[in-house]
């Protein structure tokens, strides 16, 4: 089952919860490995600005500029993982 998802704190404090990556039906993007959520990362990155000559960025890079990969689920409280 994939649960891999990409996020962002709210205003880049972890205080105020995740914005998670949605596809363009608005459900959440999952992905089966972290691998292929920093590929999907890259990708996109490059078609929207051309990404620099540095080429693609590692997870740790995307994490220094607030772009997080993780499980979904372990965002979800105890109330909401009995209703998944």
């Amino acid at each position: 089952m994939s649960n891999i998802g990409i996020y962002r704190y709210v205003n880049g404090i972890s205080l105020n919860g995740c914005e998670w990556v949605l596809t363009e039906k608005d459900d959440l993007m999952l992905f089966d490995t972290s691998e292929e959520a920093v590929t999907w990362l890259n990708n996109e990155a490059n078609e929207f600005d051309g990404m620099s000559s540095d080429g693609p960025m590692s997870e740790e890079e995307w994490e220094s500029v607030g772009i997080y990969v993780g499980e979904y689920l372990d965002w979800l409280s105890e109330e909401e993982n009995t209703n998944v």
